[in-house]
């Protein structure tokens, strides 16, 4: 470092000496700042190239693991659809199957009460049935051995609603007395009660068939088999006679 003497005295001499330290202090804290920046932004650049190299490779990693397991969920996609129709076609199956097997069973278990509300003038039209009484017909087969199988088997295709109303109407034939149908003090209660109980079974196996929506009542489905005041009527003329 050079000291010049100036005209301002010996403060000019200190001046420019502390002057040219600052400078020099400047110029190397310029020097080293500029070195820590160009040491800055590279290491800046190595970093974003870095991230974007491994973003690019995360990529394609992800990439290939999804074309790799495409296959394999397409094909477990399909094996359980496949599985799930298998599943459906067969339950299908099973309720046709069913569906046919029940109306059979429905017909037999059915047959008594037809006889039994069968008006005499249709009854005694077949010539087979003349000289037979039709509630004693009804209840032999009511009590055969072969109803008695029907029944049975009932219980094991039919559902609770069929198997109740079935229940409760059964029931009210056993505690009924057998010539309760001749007393004409009775006759008109207990048709109208089997006639609802009837309508109830009738209306269970209807649903049981699948027309769970159905919008008629019990004493609708039980209208058509026999007009209730007609056959009172006839009954009691036919009691008078």
């Amino acid at each position: 470092m050079r000291i010049t003497k100036t005209q301002d005295g010996p403060h000019g001499i200190i001046f420019s000496c502390i002057s040219a330290r600052a400078m020099s202090l400047i110029t190397t804290l310029a020097a080293t700042f500029s070195a820590v920046n160009s040491e800055v932004v590279g290491i800046l650049r190595l970093a974003t190239y870095s991230t974007l190299l491994t973003e690019r490779t995360v990529m394609e990693v992800f990439t290939a693991i999804a074309t790799a397991l495409t296959p394999i969920l397409l094909s477990i996609v399909g094996f359980i659809l496949w599985k799930y129709r298998q599943a459906f076609e067969r339950k299908a199956r099973l309720e046709q199957d069913l569906r046919d097997e029940r109306i059979g069973l429905y017909d037999k278990i059915l047959e008594p009460f037809v006889i039994l509300f069968t008006s005499d003038a249709a009854w005694k039209k077949d010539r087979k049935n003349r000289n037979k009484n039709k509630y004693g017909v009804a209840e032999e087969k009511m009590l055969s051995l072969e109803y008695r199988k029907v029944a049975f088997k009932l219980r094991l295709i039919a559902n609770d609603e069929v198997l109740r109303a079935y229940d409760n109407l059964m029931s009210y034939f056993s505690d009924s007395s057998p010539d309760t149908f001749t007393q004409e003090k009775n006759l008109v209660l207990r048709l109208q009660k089997m006639r609802e109980l009837l309508g109830n079974f009738l209306l269970a196996l209807r649903r049981g068939m699948g027309n769970e929506d159905t919008e008629l009542t019990s004493e609708e489905m039980a209208a058509w088999i026999f007009n209730f005041k007609l056959e009172i009527e006839q009954t009691k003329r036919e009691e008078r006679m």
